[in-house]
């Protein structure tokens, strides 16, 4: 595999060489994806024959620790050594080690605690920018609690210890230390986030571990084998955090998505992003709020059914007919012409214009791609139709019957509350259907939001997903600072080979 050195890393490179050509190294040893790029590109660039071992700090597998300049790879499990091969590594440059971890975490004497039986003792980290779901509540919990006394470990997040220190007499804050083990030596019971060698290192310091809420892909992985070898308890976030209990268990999207005005914490002005819609562009906070409401383009068109099994549309027009249900359509656009026919639209305001004769709302231009709501907007709908919405969340299934989230963009044009948008902003394409324009709007970044949808049409899935992920590489070459602070790239291994 050709590893790629792209501009924005030039400066690293030439520290790169700069450090080999003076330290004349026997080994290079690599315990990060980013230093595994970094050493295999100055390797092939200069035919450089010192040996590179790269050491997977993390329990499971993603593309960015692969380089084929590797000469010897520690893994710290079976599973991704059995990945490593099926991607093409010989058995023989792969050694299953563990994570390694420093030698103050190991054989940590606690035989200082067993007494202390009147306190209990809680570490809360949340990785280098400390960073934890939900701290508020958890603090609250803890503070709650008698005979309990919790370190927070903030790390870099300056925010959250001015926030946090001197709040609780109770709850003492740090910021970033380097000595963990101390405090976990300290412990008893430790909750954290579930990065690979955080989770090694407790392991090693023989405390109780809680993870809590992981939701990055890497994340939920490493907290699912820590709860498969029983040395962790994973707290999931789960629908019964904030979808009242009748209507659980859902097999269907719009229980959640019509519940999501009860998330604890959830601001008024929010961005619902569904799970197939990707950034590709340089965005604004205006490009999701101006004025405080949300931007969008209101465009009615006439909505016509293409395939008599597919209910979606008869649930875009239940939207529809709920509206028309509280509104009038002509009180509604004199009231609100301008943003009706606002330029923004451009050739599409001829939409609306021709939709004019008509008495009542058809549909509205689909836009499968990131949404800006406020939650006052669900909370009036709930309050105003609770009794269609209860219906709808109690099918467990999707039904014809339904009403989705364009609801509550439906509700909000009716409302005026938005500021008008171009269309342009956003596209969106099937796979199997569009292959061509989904490669030509993501490699030229022809939109800022992209939506790549699948259907069980798509033909080989295998290169289908290789090719997508060439094209997103192609614009995205480096990883964002938020996804080297996780060591996260979003990917699982496989246990099986092809």
């Amino acid at each position: 595999m050709k590893v790629e050195m792209q501009p924005r890393g030039a400066a690293i490179y030439k520290k790169l060489k700069k450090i080999l050509e003076k330290e004349q190294p026997d080994v290079i040893v690599c315990t990060h994806p980013m230093c595994v790029k970094a050493i295999a590109s100055y390797k092939e660039k200069t035919g450089l024959s010192t040996p590179l071992v790269t050491c997977i700090t993390d329990i499971s597998m993603h593309p960015e620790w692969k380089a084929d300049q590797t000469d010897l790879y520690l893994a710290p499990t079976r599973e991704i050594k059995e990945h490593l091969i099926c991607e093409g590594t010989k058995a023989e440059n792969i050694l299953v080690t563990g994570i390694p971890v420093r030698q103050q975490f190991l054989n940590m004497d606690r035989k200082h605690l067993e007494n202390e039986k009147e306190v209990r003792r809680v570490l809360v980290m949340g990785g280098g920018l400390g960073l934890m779901p939900d701290l508020r509540r958890l603090l609250g919990k803890l503070h709650s609690m008698q005979s309990v006394q919790t370190i927070v470990i903030t790390g870099k997040n300056h925010k959250m210890y001015e926030e946090w220190v001197n709040r609780y007499e109770d709850v003492k804050v740090l910021g970033y230390t380097e000595n963990i083990s101390k405090y976990m030596r300290w412990a008893d019971l430790v909750i954290t986030k579930a990065g690979g060698i955080t989770l090694f290192e407790i392991l090693h310091s023989q405390v109780p571990l809680f993870v809590i809420h992981p939701f990055l892909e890497q994340e939920m992985n490493n907290a699912r084998y820590a709860a498969e070898k029983g040395f962790a308890k994973v707290v999931w976030g789960k629908h019964e955090d904030y979808i009242p209990k009748q209507y659980l268990p859902t097999f269907s999207s719009h229980p959640i998505e019509l519940n999501m005005h009860r998330i604890r914490g959830l601001s008024e002005q929010f961005v619902y992003f569904n799970d197939d819609t990707f950034i590709i562009n340089k965005m604004e906070p205006e490009d999701f709020f101006r004025n405080g409401l949300p931007r969008d383009y209101c465009i009615e068109t006439a909505l016509v059914q293409d395939d008599i099994n597919n209910p979606f549309a008869c649930i875009l027009m239940n939207n529809a007919a709920l509206v028309n249900m509280h509104y009038s359509k002509r009180e509604v656009i004199g009231r609100n012409w301008k943003k009706w026919f606002h330029p923004a639209y451009g050739k599409m305001v001829f939409r609306n214009m021709l939709m004019l004769p008509y008495r009542e709302f058809s549909s509205f231009k689909y836009s499968h791609i990131s949404s800006s709501f406020l939650k006052s907007t669900f909370e009036e709908v709930w309050r105003e139709e609770g009794e269609v919405l209860d219906r709808v969340c109690r099918t467990r299934f999707r039904s014809r019957g339904d009403v989705n989230q364009y609801v509550m963009k439906y509700w909000q044009y009716m409302e005026g509350k938005y500021e008008p948008q171009s269309p342009k902003i956003g596209k969106f394409f099937t796979i199997g259907l569009h292959d061509r324009q989904i490669h030509d709007v993501l490699r030229n970044q022809k939109c800022k939001i992209l939506c790549i949808n699948d259907t069980e049409n798509i033909g080989d899935f295998r290169q289908q997903k290789r090719n997508i992920k060439d094209s997103f590489e192609s614009i995205l070459p480096e990883k964002s600072a938020f996804e080297l602070s996780y060591k996260d790239s979003g990917g699982m291994y496989d246990k099986k080979c092809d």
